[in-house]
């Protein structure tokens, strides 16, 4: 049922090109089946179905792909749900001694990738990893000398240990600020990405400029590079779907909390996903999407169900509809033994 929903999702997407009341209907169509027949749990599906939305009505072939990237954010979602926990920090542990080499071949120029990027997986092996192997991730993340990184990596093993005290906020803003100082330039570039995000949202202030316009807004102070997208998550996503995809964001994560009982490696986790969220927006980049999608889908396991279908139903129908007799929750009826049943005859 997953692959089917993602099938009409891309659908929908691609039909707005040149039908776009159909694609329109696809899309609804996709949204609803998720609703009925995805009920745990179906929200993730808000995460497609905005930017697919933006798409509709702003068509564009890069705003396709990224469909296709949130499409896998909400798979990763949901099989993190499956994986738990338990499964998916050993595996972050171990995949942690795999990427020192890379560490290694990108430093001396032979491995060609972001280096907040490969920080941004570095945050990720430190929080999972535990005794010895923490530190050694930490230390190496903290020699590429990204600074969201560093304050990722800070904060989450704050969070982690329970150590986050409300007189450690001074001293984490004057470390920002020091930080800051060491490449204020860039640091200013992010004001200016932010600003050109909002001027993006301005021009379509319900459904955005889709994903992938972004560029025809930012680009890097001194030269015309565009930027795909504003170093910030937020003013991303606001620039890309508009009020709408706003909306709909707040309302899987209000789902998200209601949802889960993150433990302690996964909020310090999730901690350093919205601190590099913050100043460089590495989710927008599938490799961490994806790892997002894992890790607050693992949080799943630990409650059952809410917010599905089912349950808002028969909430709804316990509370309105029971006094009329018109409906009533389904049960398991016990046998009752008979009351002669076990006595001699």
């Amino acid at each position: 049922m997953a692959g089917l929903i993602l099938v009409l999702v891309y659908a929908g997407g691609v039909m707005s090109y040149s039908y776009p009341a159909a694609g329109l209907l696809i899309l609804a169509l996709a949204l609803g089946l998720a609703v009925l027949l995805v009920s745990k749990p179906w929200w993730p599906w808000l995460l497609v179905i905005a930017p697919a939305l933006s798409v509709l009505f702003t068509p564009t072939p890069a705003g396709v792909v990224r469909i296709v990237f949130y499409a896998g954010a909400a798979g990763a979602i949901l099989l993190g749900q499956k994986f738990g926990p338990d499964r998916l920090q050993s595996a972050l542990s171990r995949s942690g001694w795999g990427w020192l080499p890379v560490l290694a071949l990108w430093a001396i120029g032979l491995w060609p990738d972001n280096r907040n990027i490969i920080a941004f997986w570095g945050s990720m092996f430190t929080l999972a990893a535990t005794g010895p192997a923490m530190w050694i991730m930490a230390i190496s993340t903290a020699a590429l000398g990204g600074r969201s990184a560093l304050a990722a990596v800070a904060v989450g093993l704050l969070v982690r240990y329970d150590r986050l005290r409300w007189w450690y906020i001074p001293l984490l803003l004057v470390a920002g600020v020091l930080l800051i100082a060491l490449r204020p330039h860039t640091a200013a570039y992010r004001l200016v990405y932010w600003h050109g995000a909002i001027t993006a949202w301005q021009s379509s202030l319900w459904l955005g400029v889709s994903p992938g316009g972004i560029g025809a807004f930012i680009t890097e102070p001194g030269s015309s590079i565009a930027q795909v997208h504003a170093h910030n998550t937020a003013a991303t996503w606001l620039a890309e779907t508009g009020i709408i995809g706003l909306f709909l964001s707040i309302a899987a994560l209000a789902a998200l909390a209601g949802y889960t009982e993150p433990g302690r490696w996964q909020r310090g986790a999730m901690a350093a996903i919205i601190i590099q969220c913050t100043v460089d927006d590495l989710i927008w980049w599938p490799g961490p999407m994806i790892m997002a999608g894992l890790l607050f889908g693992s949080t799943m396991i630990r409650k059952d169900c809410k917010y599905g279908y089912h349950q808002i139903r028969d909430q709804f129908c316990q509370k309105y509809w029971q006094r009329g007799g018109r409906w009533q929750p389904q049960q398991t009826q016990k046998q009752t033994p008979h009351p002669t049943a076990g006595q001699p005859k």
